[in-house]
């Protein structure tokens, strides 16, 4: 196992990866001027079939 296997091996870890990711987001949407509620107003505003997502890569 090399370092990488080792950290994410601990599931706080990755909790805690998680949680400053959607956080990061969230100040991401605020500095552009939107608010993660319009996120969710706009998906139930889309009229989309139940269970379908969408992914995004960023790079």
């Amino acid at each position: 196992m090399n370092a990488m296997d080792e950290t994410f091996k601990n599931v706080l870890n990755s909790f805690v990866t998680i949680t400053s990711m959607q956080v990061a987001f969230v100040e991401i949407l605020i500095a552009n001027g939107l608010a993660a509620y319009f996120r969710g107003k706009a998906i139930m505003d889309s009229k989309l079939e139940p269970g379908v997502m969408a992914a995004v890569g960023l790079s």
